[in-house]
C-alpha cells in the first residue's frame, strides 16, 4: 500500500509540473528585457549577467576546428515537408497561448508635421493588422495599443507583456514534430 502511496504522489508531482505554465516576460523601454518563470522561479535572459572569466584566452591557445567533408545536403522538397510539420504540430501551441497584458505605446515625433504624420500612418499601418492576427491567433487579454504623435519631443516606444504557455502543449508539440521528421525520414529512406 505504501509502495502505491509513493507511485501516487510521483504521479501527482510530474503531472503537476506538466500541466504548470511557463511565462516569458517581455519589456522594451530603451533596452529590451526577457525573463522566463516557472512557478515562482524566474530567469533572466536579456539582458544577461555578466561574468568575469577568471582565464584569458589568447588567440594561439585557440585551435582552428577541422571542416567536415561530409555534408548532407537536403532537397527543397525535404525541407518545405520538415517546415509544413513543425507549422502543422505548432498550431495547436499557438492557440493555447495566453497573452495578458499586451502594452504598447509608440510616441512617434519629427520636426516637420508632415512627416510626423506619415510615420504615424505608417507605423499604424504595421502595427494594427499584426495585433489584429495576433488577437486571432492567441488568446489576448488586457491589450492597450497607442501610437501617437508629438511634434515637439521625442521619438519613445514602451512594450510590456507576459506570454502563457502551457508546459504540456510544448511537449506535445515537440513529440508531434520528432515523430513527423522520422517519418519523413524512414518514408524517404524506405521508398
Amino acid at each position: 500500500m505504501t509502495a502505491l502511496y509513493i507511485i501516487l504522489g510521483i504521479f501527482a508531482v510530474i503531472s503537476l509540473i506538466v500541466f504548470s505554465s511557463i511565462k516569458i516576460y517581455i519589456t522594451y523601454d530603451e533596452q529590451i528585457k526577457l525573463l522566463i518563470g516557472f512557478w515562482f522561479l524566474k530567469f533572466r535572459i536579456i539582458p544577461s549577467y555578466k561574468r568575469k572569466d577568471k582565464k584569458s584566452k589568447k588567440k594561439s591557445d585557440i585551435k582552428p576546428k577541422k571542416k567536415s567533408d561530409k555534408r548532407e545536403s537536403l532537397q527543397i522538397d525535404e525541407i518545405f515537408n520538415i517546415v509544413r510539420c513543425v507549422l502543422e504540430h505548432l498550431k495547436p501551441v499557438l492557440k493555447s497561448v495566453r497573452i495578458k497584458p499586451l502594452k504598447l505605446n509608440v510616441t512617434v515625433a519629427d520636426d516637420d508635421a508632415a512627416s510626423t504624420a506619415i510615420k504615424v500612418g505608417t507605423i499604424n499601418a504595421v502595427v494594427w493588422p499584426f495585433v489584429g492576427w495576433l488577437a486571432n491567433t492567441v488568446k489576448v487579454k488586457k491589450q492597450s495599443v497607442n501610437i501617437n504623435p508629438d511634434y515637439d519631443g521625442k521619438s519613445k516606444v514602451d512594450f510590456d507583456t507576459c506570454i502563457f504557455i502551457r508546459l504540456n502543449h510544448i511537449i506535445a508539440a515537440g513529440l508531434g514534430i520528432l515523430v513527423g521528421i522520422y517519418k519523413l525520414k524512414f518514408d524517404k529512406d524506405g521508398a
